[in-house]
């Protein structure tokens, strides 16, 4: 088969189905955003279908995929957003030999009847796991922020684009001297100022950036006026 028409197939199966590229290493597929959507299975949680609109509008492919979905290689993908997991997805193993982009967003949880609960009580466990494994100096940590912007603390390739983000409610996060925080939260809710919330580090292949809201990446309203920080993701070296 043409490699036009292979092309063809594998991006269409990609969008359609949340597979990624049908046919790894024979294709000249572009590279793609993996939506790691752990909302399309609890319906108690919101899906990342606002982030795929905003790639769709920037010209950028995208899949959405969770763990009943996806059957690819991360090879076809340059960036993964995995909001809210709490289990080891099946691309786990291929980390290890994979080079991109892994945003991994945990966030606040609150047990009812306290304010509504956003994500999974597990989520930040298995981040702090999962960096913890991989040498990432970062971890999520269990204090609760109620803050509504979060500020620029430096500028660099991943920052460049927003001097600020729309946020809210989220956990702290504690970031080592290896890595490198890039916002923090404002704001007069009773805590001081310039409190972690969005860092970075790279370790190998891989450039792991952690944050402590989730729900970012879930909100409509909120994920459209993020346009050209999720497309810094993608695009940042």
């Amino acid at each position: 088969m043409e490699v036009d028409r292979v092309d063809a197939i594998c991006r269409r199966g990609g969008l359609l189905m949340g597979l990624g590229c049908l046919n790894p290493g024979k294709c000249n597929c572009e590279p793609r955003v993996l939506l790691w959507d752990v909302g399309r299975e609890s319906p108690s949680l919101t899906s990342l279908e606002a982030c795929q609109d905003v790639y769709d509008g920037l010209g950028i492919a995208s899949d959405l995929a969770s763990a009943d979905e996806y059957s690819g290689s991360l090879s076809n993908y340059k960036l993964i957003l995995a909001v809210w997991t709490a289990e080891d997805p099946p691309w786990l193993g291929q980390l290890t030999s994979w080079t991109g982009r892994l945003l991994l967003a945990g966030d606040y949880y609150r047990a009812p009847p306290d304010p509504p609960p956003r994500g999974n009580p597990l989520s930040n466990a298995w981040i702090n796991a999962l960096c913890t494994t991989k040498g990432v100096d970062i971890q999520i940590d269990s204090d609760v922020i109620n803050r509504s912007v979060y500020a620029r603390t430096v500028s660099n390739d991943l920052t460049s684009s927003t001097a600020s983000l729309s946020g809210g409610v989220h956990s702290t996060i504690t970031v080592g001297p290896s890595a490198t925080q890039l916002y923090h939260s404002v704001g007069t809710f009773g805590a001081p100022p310039y409190i972690p919330c969005v860092a970075r580090h790279r370790v190998g292949d891989i450039d792991y950036v952690v944050n402590g809201d989730g729900t970012m990446f879930v909100t409509a309203g909120a994920v459209a006026s993020k346009s050209a920080w999720l497309e810094q993701l993608f695009t940042a070296s």
